[in-house]
């Protein structure tokens, strides 16, 4: 029997601007025809994030992304009016996937999927598209890829594109209003507790701003290193028949963070998790809102830095705090409180220099003292994890 090759596309948004990915979307499929059976595309919108009513997301609807698709919306009623679950099914997928909260309904969204016969889902962020960066010797070009072929035909449980734009949301100002030591010093307070920071990520604008080899996105599998195999919430796909086996774990975002994929990479221990040749431009600070896609070869290719921003970056820093202990134990660390402590040691060394940058756009206690109480509730974060765990496993039948 072959496995069904419809797709999924669900698109996790909190701003009413997701239609120009919607259409960066449509434009490839069109640009590359896809050889599936269908897709369709799912909204899966938060009322609460930009503080917007359910008619911004929905009114008008985007454009169908293939000849005779659908386009569905899983807005905050999404799980109580389900009429695809049984009733009593319901307070349990509403007990793991909240009416609100940044991707906190993409459980819901993998178990439609899977009710609905599928074949793959698409998860899409709302400022990725699908195109990208390319340089071809001292030449820099917008192309792209067949994104849904490259997720839809991969021979692996969770698929992975490869991304090029903005890497990390870390506005220009940092790099020029933070001294070296303090920047130093950031870095070994969150390398260790972090999976997205590295000894580059404070120091080079290139580990901010990536432009693809001609090339890049050479199928390979991905191993598990430090605890995980490590993905990204957009540009990956999930094979509907892996959640069905079992080898899927639910999405989790522990509080305050919106950490759900790189707690989701600590489960794939068991799953085939391979890269593709999917390519996408991450339009993190929105050089490209409004721009029109149909035509790549009119897009600038020298993008400005982005400006000072640092509410965003307030947001990330306490969001990748918030989920680092539960993190550290997901991946095995061995001594949890010392590591993080540590942490909060090196954030207490340089948070009067961050204060001074972040201004009043830093809203909570500080960052070590924050770090600290996120470790003191860590039992009680890591049981609703393994709740979230067991209900997922009863919903799939596994």
């Amino acid at each position: 029997m072959h496995e069904s090759t419809s797709t999924l596309v669900v698109i996790t948004t909190g701003r009413p601007g997701y239609r120009q990915a919607a259409e960066s979307l449509r434009l490839n499929i069109e640009r590359w025809n896809p050889a599936v059976s269908r897709i369709d595309l799912l909204i899966n919108y938060d009322v609460g994030f930009e503080s917007a009513g359910a008619a911004a997301f929905t009114d008008p609807p985007p454009r169908p992304l293939a000849a005779g698709g659908c386009v569905h919306f899983a807005g905050p009623d999404f799980v109580r009016g389900a009429g695809w679950l049984d009733a009593a099914e319901r307070p349990a997928l509403e007990s793991i996937s909240p009416a609100t909260g940044y991707g906190q309904k993409k459980n819901a969204c993998l178990l439609f999927a899977v009710r609905h016969g599928y074949g793959r889902v698409l998860f899409w962020d709302d400022d990725e598209y699908a195109l990208h960066m390319e340089r071809v010797a001292d030449t820099v070009r917008w192309t792209s890829t067949d994104v849904i072929s490259a997720h839809a035909l991969a021979r692996a449980d969770v698929s992975f594109g490869f991304c090029t734009g903005y890497i990390s949301p870390i506005p220009d100002s940092l790099f020029l209003e933070l001294d070296r030591n303090t920047r130093a010093t950031l870095t070994e307070a969150l390398q260790p507790i972090n999976d997205a920071v590295n000894e580059s990520t404070f120091f080079e604008r290139s580990a901010s701003f990536h432009v693809a080899r001609a090339g890049e996105g050479t199928v390979a599998e991905v191993p598990e290193t430090r605890g995980g195999k490590w993905i990204s919430g957009g540009n990956v796909g999930l094979r509907c028949a892996a959640i069905a086996a079992g080898r899927l774990p639910a999405f989790y975002t522990p509080t305050d963070s919106r950490g759900d994929d790189s707690v989701f990479s600590t489960g794939l221990c068991d799953a085939v998790v391979m890269r593709t040749p999917a390519g996408i431009f991450h339009d993190a600070f929105g050089a490209l809102a409004g721009a029109d896609l149909s035509r790549p070869a009119g897009l600038p290719v020298q993008l400005p830095a982005p400006g000072r921003n640092e509410e965003r970056f307030a947001r990330v820093l306490r969001g990748r705090l918030a989920y680092a202990p539960v993190l550290a134990v997901l991946r095995g660390v061995s001594d949890v409180a010392g590591t993080i402590g540590e942490s909060a040691s090196r954030l207490a060394a340089c948070e009067q220099a961050l204060a001074v940058y972040f201004g009043s756009a830093w809203k909570w206690p500080p960052p070590s003292e924050l770090l600290r109480g996120y470790l003191a509730s860590v039992d009680t974060e890591l049981e609703a994890y393994r709740q979230t765990q067991r209900t997922w496993r009863q919903l799939c039948g596994t």
